[in-house]
């Protein structure tokens, strides 16, 4: 492995530490205290009903995962990034950017001071933002990966999505607990709830396929 690459093996692993710190300290922040935004229930265990927080989760598993091979790509003087591992690492940036374009379309203009706060911002803007960032620039495609694989970046979407509805039609969710605007479903129009739905995973789909297309290419002129 050249010096460049092992540089980018270096940036890669800092850049995971920082999401793992920064997201850790945040979730553990927002499991010990309940914070009121907006008349919203946004700490404690109301934090696993929220996408972002889910996401952020995810993020910061597959960010440990990924450390852990950059430090043995290291070692080992190769580049070793399994299908498995890149397919965590692409399924955790189209979460993060659903959490980004979820915020800055939905959450900030229906909800004053959405972003205030060392929990708020690191949750909805920098972690998220950081993951994007490292996914695009330093995850280098495994020679194994088919490019149908990334269907299966949206299946944190798909798999909350379920949880979700089900906890809404089952009413083990009160109308006050549900987390979102768009998934309320018994104050919405019909049509509006499916669209939003199926909108949503059509989107993580797209967002999947794009965002591995966008690494490939980056990847291979970094790489070079």
């Amino acid at each position: 492995m050249t010096g460049k690459k092992t540089l980018l093996m270096f940036l890669s692993s800092l850049f995971n530490l920082i999401i793992i710190v920064l997201g850790s300290t945040a979730i553990i922040r927002q499991l010990c205290q309940v914070t009121i935004v907006a008349g919203i229930s946004l700490g404690g265990l109301d934090t696993f009903r929220y996408f972002t927080n889910d996401g952020n989760i995810f993020c910061i598993i597959s960010a440990g995962i990924a450390l852990f091979f950059n430090l043995l790509s290291i070692r080992k003087k190769q580049i070793l990034m399994p299908v498995w591992v890149y397919l965590l690492r692409l399924a955790s940036a189209v979460s993060s950017l659903i959490i980004f374009l979820v915020v800055i379309i939905i959450l900030i203009p229906t909800m004053d001071g959405m972003l205030s706060g060392f929990n708020l911002v690191v949750l909805h803007g920098i972690n998220p933002l950081l993951c994007l960032f490292l996914f695009l620039i330093f995850d280098k495609q495994s020679e194994r990966y088919k490019f149908y694989h990334s269907f299966l970046g949206s299946l944190p979407v798909l798999i909350y999505g379920i949880i979700a509805i089900s906890f809404i039609t089952t009413q083990a969710w009160s109308k006050e607990m549900i987390p979102y605007p768009f998934l309320r479903f018994y104050e919405n129009p019909v049509y509006q709830s499916v669209v939003s739905c199926i909108g949503f995973l059509l989107t993580a789909l797209i967002l999947s396929f794009l965002l591995s297309f966008i690494n490939k290419y980056l990847t291979r002129k970094i790489y070079k």
